[in-house]
């Protein structure tokens, strides 16, 4: 039996006879939609992009260099690597280029979308952020298609003469009833863990701009009441000056309770930190209780609280 029609082919005329009619087919298979007169596209790959922004790494974080191409918009292609929950939808983690980060593009996904790791997709997506953890951050994603490994090879293979990449075909039909991917084995708890563990790792790494991703406009903050971004800015500015390295390990103890308020979830977790200057370290526990609001989609936080257990000096 073969697999498929392009192995039937392939079969009874040799793959060099057919390599024309792959690439006729790769061709045929790239998206249309020409550029919009308000979207301002990146000229360069996905790879292309990751290189310049790991070259001007060792000037300014990457977060910075992200910066000034925020709200600009991509053309690009990858393998799925990752399919997860967050606090309110799926994310899809791509990889697009060599090296040891887990995602070099994480972007929303329609919970209908039949995707699964290993798929190569091709998508257009307007750039938001970038995550140490995820990459950079896509708003408005649109997946304009996704095939298996082995049809993608036939292309590359096909079309490489001609300088073309490969351009996925369109996206398989949902199975009624069916998850996504293994979308079915993540909870809210695991949605709100992720969500924490990406903060902290922003905290560890200093990225100011990406910790304040993480609240909303307004946040009732420690014991200082409600305050704006501006405030929790230069809060962190002045705590991130103070210590030359902060280091944290999230305890498995989340809790995630309803609030009185129906817009909003309140979870509590537990946390150990490090914080060392060059002639001092300080270790401690503490137990942070945050309310959860959803803004446009993705979780903010609106509300944090925090109760020290235990701190030692050395």
């Amino acid at each position: 039996m073969y697999k498929s029609f392009f192995d039937h082919v392939i079969c009874k005329t040799g793959l060099h006879s057919v390599t024309a009619f792959l690439s006729f087919y790769c061709i045929l298979s790239m998206p249309t939609t020409a550029h919009a007169a308000d979207k301002e596209f990146i000229n360069k790959s996905c790879p292309e992009f990751l290189d310049i922004l790991q070259h001007e790494s060792g000037k300014n974080p990457v977060s910075e260099s992200v910066g000034p191409n925020v709200g600009k918009w991509v053309r690009w292609s990858g393998k799925v690597v990752a399919i997860e929950e967050t606090l309110w939808g799926a994310e899809a983690g791509i990889k697009c280029s060599e090296g040891g980060r887990k995602n070099d593009v994480t972007f929303s996904i329609d919970s209908k979308q039949a995707l699964t790791v290993g798929q190569h997709v091709s998508f257009v997506g307007q750039i938001d952020g970038y995550s140490e953890a995820s990459g950079i951050l896509l708003n408005k994603a649109d997946i304009k298609g996704a095939q298996n490994e082995s049809l993608t090879s036939q292309c590359a293979d096909s079309t490489a003469k001609a300088g073309n990449s490969p351009i996925p075909i369109s996206p398989r039909a949902t199975n009624p009833g069916s998850a996504p991917g293994n979308l079915s084995a993540f909870t809210r708890q695991d949605r709100m863990k992720s969500f924490i563990s990406r903060y902290l790792r922003a905290n560890e790494n200093k990225e100011i701009n990406e910790v304040l991703s993480f609240y909303g406009d307004t946040v009732d903050y420690y014991t200082y009441g409600k305050v704006s971004k501006n405030y929790i800015w230069k809060d962190k500015e002045t705590f991130f000056r103070s210590w030359r390295r902060l280091s944290y390990s999230l305890a498995d103890d989340l809790r995630i309770v309803n609030s009185d308020s129906p817009d909003m979830i309140l979870i509590t977790f537990t946390f150990d930190f490090t914080m060392e200057t060059p002639t001092k370290t300080i270790r401690a526990t503490a137990k942070n209780t945050w309310g959860i609001a959803d803004y446009d989609g993705s979780p903010r936080i609106i509300s944090e609280k925090q109760t020290r257990i235990n701190r030692n000096s050395f």
